[in-house]
Protein backbone atom coordinates (compact mmCIF):
# COMPACT_ATOMS: atom_id res chain seq x y z
CA UNK A 1 0.00 0.00 0.00
CA UNK A 2 1.76 3.56 -1.21
CA UNK A 3 -0.63 5.69 -1.07
CA UNK A 4 -3.95 6.00 1.54
CA UNK A 5 -7.19 8.48 1.60
CA UNK A 6 -8.35 8.85 5.02
CA UNK A 7 -11.86 10.41 4.90
CA UNK A 8 -12.90 11.90 8.39
CA UNK A 9 -9.75 12.32 11.19
CA UNK A 10 -11.38 11.96 14.21
CA UNK A 11 -9.85 10.21 17.31
CA UNK A 12 -9.65 7.02 15.09
CA UNK A 13 -8.55 8.30 12.12
CA UNK A 14 -5.85 9.98 13.93
CA UNK A 15 -4.61 6.88 15.66
CA UNK A 16 -4.48 5.35 11.96
CA UNK A 17 -2.85 8.49 11.04
CA UNK A 18 0.01 8.68 13.56
CA UNK A 19 0.83 4.77 12.77
CA UNK A 20 0.99 5.54 8.70
CA UNK A 21 2.70 8.53 9.04
CA UNK A 22 5.55 6.44 10.78
CA UNK A 23 5.53 3.50 8.32
CA UNK A 24 7.91 4.45 5.31
CA UNK A 25 6.51 2.42 2.64
CA UNK A 26 3.47 4.65 2.46
CA UNK A 27 4.66 7.76 0.30
CA UNK A 28 1.56 9.54 0.21
CA UNK A 29 -1.79 9.80 2.88
CA UNK A 30 -4.25 12.33 1.82
CA UNK A 31 -6.92 13.35 4.12
CA UNK A 32 -10.25 14.50 4.04
CA UNK A 33 -11.36 16.57 6.94
CA UNK A 34 -13.93 19.47 6.55
CA UNK A 35 -12.57 21.09 9.87
CA UNK A 36 -8.93 20.59 8.86
CA UNK A 37 -8.29 20.63 12.74
CA UNK A 38 -5.79 18.00 12.63
CA UNK A 39 -3.92 19.44 9.77
CA UNK A 40 -1.79 21.19 12.71
CA UNK A 41 -0.99 18.28 14.41
CA UNK A 42 0.62 16.19 11.40
CA UNK A 43 2.08 19.34 9.85
CA UNK A 44 5.50 18.26 10.30
CA UNK A 45 4.66 14.61 8.03
CA UNK A 46 5.60 15.34 4.35
CA UNK A 47 3.75 12.64 3.22
CA UNK A 48 0.61 14.32 4.70
CA UNK A 49 -1.49 16.61 2.88
CA UNK A 50 -5.11 17.69 3.89
CA UNK A 51 -8.27 18.78 2.13
CA UNK A 52 -11.46 20.71 3.27
CA UNK A 53 -13.76 18.29 0.67
CA UNK A 54 -12.71 15.55 -2.09
CA UNK A 55 -13.33 18.22 -4.75
CA UNK A 56 -9.84 20.05 -3.94
CA UNK A 57 -7.83 16.18 -4.60
CA UNK A 58 -5.81 16.43 -7.39
CA UNK A 59 -7.53 14.72 -10.53
CA UNK A 60 -4.65 12.09 -11.21
CA UNK A 61 -4.12 11.10 -7.34
CA UNK A 62 -5.20 7.14 -7.70
CA UNK A 63 -5.21 5.43 -3.79
CA UNK A 64 -4.32 1.87 -3.11
CA UNK A 65 -7.43 2.02 -1.03
CA UNK A 66 -9.92 4.83 0.72
CA UNK A 67 -10.51 4.60 4.92
CA UNK A 68 -13.81 6.03 5.86
CA UNK A 69 -13.33 7.32 9.39
CA UNK A 70 -16.18 9.52 9.91
CA UNK A 71 -19.19 9.21 12.06
CA UNK A 72 -22.05 6.77 10.56
CA UNK A 73 -25.05 9.46 10.08
CA UNK A 74 -22.10 11.21 8.05
CA UNK A 75 -21.85 7.98 4.81
CA UNK A 76 -24.34 9.17 1.90
CA UNK A 77 -22.64 12.11 1.72
CA UNK A 78 -19.73 11.32 2.25
CA UNK A 79 -19.94 8.34 -0.20
CA UNK A 80 -21.23 10.63 -2.99
CA UNK A 81 -17.98 12.75 -2.95
CA UNK A 82 -16.09 9.59 -3.43
CA UNK A 83 -17.91 7.94 -6.31
CA UNK A 84 -15.06 8.51 -8.74
CA UNK A 85 -12.98 6.08 -7.03
CA UNK A 86 -15.75 3.34 -6.71
CA UNK A 87 -14.70 1.21 -9.26
CA UNK A 88 -11.00 1.67 -9.09
CA UNK A 89 -9.87 1.08 -5.43
CA UNK A 90 -10.91 -1.00 -2.37
CA UNK A 91 -12.48 1.41 0.31
CA UNK A 92 -12.21 -0.05 3.86
CA UNK A 93 -15.13 1.22 6.47
CA UNK A 94 -14.49 2.03 10.26
CA UNK A 95 -17.86 3.22 10.43
CA UNK A 96 -19.66 1.71 13.82
CA UNK A 97 -23.13 -0.21 13.00
CA UNK A 98 -23.01 0.54 9.08
CA UNK A 99 -23.72 -3.09 7.63
CA UNK A 100 -21.72 -4.52 4.16
CA UNK A 101 -25.31 -4.25 2.95
CA UNK A 102 -25.69 -0.82 3.76
CA UNK A 103 -22.23 0.47 2.33
CA UNK A 104 -23.06 -1.43 -1.08
CA UNK A 105 -26.26 0.04 -1.44
CA UNK A 106 -24.06 3.37 -1.17
CA UNK A 107 -21.79 2.98 -3.23
CA UNK A 108 -22.91 -0.22 -5.91
CA UNK A 109 -22.40 -3.51 -6.32
CA UNK A 110 -19.16 -3.36 -8.11
CA UNK A 111 -17.54 -1.40 -4.93
CA UNK A 112 -14.69 -3.47 -2.81
CA UNK A 113 -15.12 -3.08 0.82
CA UNK A 114 -13.45 -4.43 4.05
CA UNK A 115 -15.35 -3.19 6.95
CA UNK A 116 -12.95 -3.23 10.42
CA UNK A 117 -13.88 -1.86 13.74
CA UNK A 118 -10.88 -1.82 15.96
CA UNK A 119 -11.70 -1.88 19.59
Amino acid sequence: MKQILLVGCGNLGKAFLKAWSQNSEIQQIKVIQPSLSAQNVFSTSPQISFYAHADGLPTDFKPDVVVLAFKPYHLEEGIKALERFFSEVCFVSLLAGVSMQKLKACSGSDTRWVRIMPN
